[in-house]
């Protein structure tokens, strides 16, 4: 890279620069004409979100009690209404969305088919139900919506994507003067532990001594600043690099509204 602040020597990285930083003509008119800078979407959870609505919005499996229910939460999830006071404000993301759909759908089959019941709203006094089910989540003995085969996994995720449906119905009922119980208030959100993986220095010049010169840069890149791709990686701009004069190297920001997580350095 170039010594100059925030400056990318293109003819140096050419791919990195196509692949990274530089943006289609029309994209970058989109940003031009919008006053903000385009983010890219390389899974299209936009595309894919939109066709399902204009498909009809179907969530087969389930009863239409609980579809128009879910339905409901999405629409005002997308618009940002009705969420926690202590998240951030403003209309959930596509992908966010399209988990949150993916999320209660199977939740809400296997809630019917364990817990007797065509609709979620009729748990409202049965938080001991409720824990015996993520219970027997927890210990392996719920199997996938998909490959009814395997048990489900990643309880953490499911079991706080039902606390957020969970507390979006309780906001939703109070402004009709109805008081809804907490039934996940005791409900174990933890993930289990899972495997560390990682790559070594050793093993990434093994991979980097078999890739194109180009593709060496990018995974090096990835390596040295331990960011995501695709989405985080593509979302990368030339003004996120800062020039470090003690340390004499860059830092890279990795922006709020372009990270899977969190902004970081």
């Amino acid at each position: 890279m170039s010594q100059r602040r925030g400056v990318l020597d293109t003819r140096k990285y050419p791919l990195l620069y196509d692949s990274v930083y530089k943006l289609s003509q029309r994209q970058r008119l989109y940003s031009l004409i919008q006053g903000k800078m385009v983010k890219y979407d390389p899974h299209n959870h936009k595309k894919y979100y939109e066709r399902w609505k204009n498909n009809g919005a179907l969530l087969p499996e389930i009863t239409p009690e609980n579809a128009a229910i879910i339905i409901r939460f999405l629409e005002d999830m997308e618009v940002g209404a009705n969420v926690n006071p202590s998240t951030k404000k403003g209309s959930r993301s596509y992908g966010r969305l399209r988990n949150l759909k993916a999320k209660l759908q199977t939740l809400f089959m296997l809630m019917e088919e364990e817990l007797c019941i065509e609709c979620v709203t009729e748990l409202k006094n049965r938080d001991i139900d409720v824990l015996k089910f993520f219970r027997k989540f927890r210990e392996g003995q719920l199997r996938c919506r998909k490959a009814r085969t395997k048990p489900l996994r990643a309880i953490g995720t499911y079991a706080r994507v039902f606390k957020t449906f969970w507390h979006w119905y309780q906001r939703v009922e109070r402004k009709k003067r109805k008081n809804i119980l907490d039934i996940t208030v005791d409900l174990d959100a933890r993930d289990d532990k899972p495997k560390f993986n990682y790559i070594t220095v050793e093993q990434l010049k093994k991979l980097c001594n078999k890739a194109k010169y180009e593709y060496r840069v990018m995974m090096m890149f990835l390596f040295d600043a331990g960011i995501r791709a695709p989405t985080e990686m593509m979302n990368v701009r030339v003004k996120d690099l800062e020039w470090d004069n003690k340390r004499n190297h860059y830092i890279l920001n990795i922006r709020e509204e372009t990270s899977k997580t969190f902004g970081r350095k």
